[in-house]
Parts: structure tokens; C-alpha cells; sequence
């Protein structure tokens, strides 16, 4: 293809584009399954995971959730841990 400014030719890759919101390929068991974890402004990476280990990122993430979501359900109803001894 040549440049219709300066009539130079020059070769173009194509690429395969994927749109940004379209769904992710669902892959068998073995396949690998494609995660993004991260913060948006600070820093994020994206990895290839089997399924098994995807789904105990899953469970971490939501046990987290859960642990930081009643220690704040504490804070807010005023309950203190029972005294020792």
C-alpha cells in the first residue's frame, strides 16, 4: 500500500482486533483462562490461569471481600471482642 500523502509504499500488519467489551472465549478444561487483575490508575497485569486455580482466585478474592465487609459491619454496629481472662 502506498501513502496517499507522500506516494511512499510501506507494508501494513493485520491484525486481529477483539472489540473491548465483546465476551472472552470460553475454553475446555484444559485450556487456560485469561484473568486482569489489578487498579486502574495504579497498575494492573494480565496472566493465563488453568480453571482450577482461576476459580481459588475467585474464592480468595470473595473470602476477602467477605472478612473485610463484617469487620466493618463491627465498626459500624459498635461490637468489641470478648475480654480475656
Amino acid at each position: 500500500m502506498s501513502c496517499p500523502c507522500c506516494k511512499k509504499e510501506m507494508a501494513i500488519s493485520v491484525q486481529e482486533m477483539r472489540e473491548p467489551n465483546a465476551p472472552r472465549r470460553q475454553g475446555s478444561a484444559g485450556e487456560g483462562v485469561p484473568i486482569k487483575m489489578g487498579l486502574n490508575k495504579i497498575g494492573s497485569f494480565e496472566a493465563t490461569v488453568t480453571r482450577k486455580t482461576a476459580g481459588a482466585l475467585a474464592h480468595t478474592f470473595l473470602g476477602g471481600l467477605l472478612v473485610l465487609m463484617t469487620f466493618i459491619a463491627c465498626i459500624v454496629f459498635g461490637v468489641k471482642p470478648p475480654k480475656r481472662g
